[in-house]
Parts: structure tokens; sequence; C-alpha cells
């Protein structure tokens, strides 16, 4: 279970599991570097947006999980920001690397868990295993696709995997 503070930064990844502001960091430029790299595969011209603004994007993707507002969670007042892909790839990148980091901080191979962090800190490329990409998957949609209906969560999460695994 992923518990956040009030600024949208993970807080724990489990009962009684505290991240320190180092690990929440790590976490939030992973999943900016993912971002960064789907965009540079999928749609390059908003590779600006995400330089000008990711790190506050994504603070407000995650503040909308918060406070689950009916509003639309991908609007962030940016013009034309439903027909951007930036958004999507921050709201479900975030949860994606949220649960790279859960798999790592409870992963019985050491390998596993060794290779995840290291790949969080840009210093390693990333194999995952066929079942863990597959359970990401399953997850991601679960969690993902009721929040945003109007958007292919399942193509979206497949592109940012392949990003994980270029």
């Amino acid at each position: 279970m992923t518990n956040r503070r009030a600024d949208g930064r993970i807080d724990s990844v489990d009962e009684g599991s505290r991240l320190n502001t180092r690990d929440s960091e790590l976490v939030d430029e992973a999943t900016l570097r993912l971002v960064r790299a789907t965009l540079a595969r999928e749609r390059p011209a908003e590779l600006p947006l995400l330089e000008a603004r990711g790190s506050e994007l994504l603070a407000e993707v995650r503040a909308s999980r918060i406070t689950k507002k009916g509003d639309d969670p991908l609007a962030f007042g940016v013009d034309g920001t439903l027909a951007l892909l930036t958004p999507v790839l921050l709201a479900i990148g975030a949860k994606a690397i949220e649960f790279l980091y859960d798999v790592a901080r409870s992963a019985a191979s050491a390998a596993l868990k060794d290779q995840i962090l290291a790949w969080c800190r840009d210093e390693a490329k990333l194999t995952l295993p066929d079942d863990l990409e597959d359970r990401m998957l399953e997850v991601l949609e679960a969690e993902l696709a009721h929040r945003y209906p109007t958007v292919d969560t399942a193509g979206v999460t497949a592109k940012l995997i392949a990003a994980l695994k270029a």
C-alpha cells in the first residue's frame, strides 16, 4: 500500500515502512525519466512541456489522487491538456514506478530488488520478468482504468513498459 503526504509525495509504501526524502525524490526522478523516455519515442514535441513543468505536473497528478475531486484529474491548467500525452504519462508513470518500488522493497529476490533500485537510480537497464510485467499491467489497469475512463491506460502502460526496457 502506498501512502502519501499532503504534497503528494510518497510517504510510505506499506504499513510501517517510511520513505525518507531521498527515496521519495528517487521515485519522482525515476518517474520523470521514464516519462521523458516515453515522450522521446511517442511525442517528442511535448518534451519542452515536461522539461518546463514536469515536477509541477507530477505534483498536481499526485494531489488529484489525494483530493479525489470530481474534476478531470488530468486537467492541469495547461491549454489543450487532454490532447497531450504528458499528463497521462505522468499519472500512469508515477503508478508504474511506485509499483516497481513496492516490488523492490518487498522482493524476495535480492537480484530483482537490486536491479529495480539500480534502474531507479539510473545506474542500470531493467529487465522485467514476464510475470512481473504482466502483474504490473494488471495492477495499473485495475487502479487506473476507472480513474481515467477516456484514456487507453493499457496502451499507455505498454508504451511506458517499452520505455522501461529500452
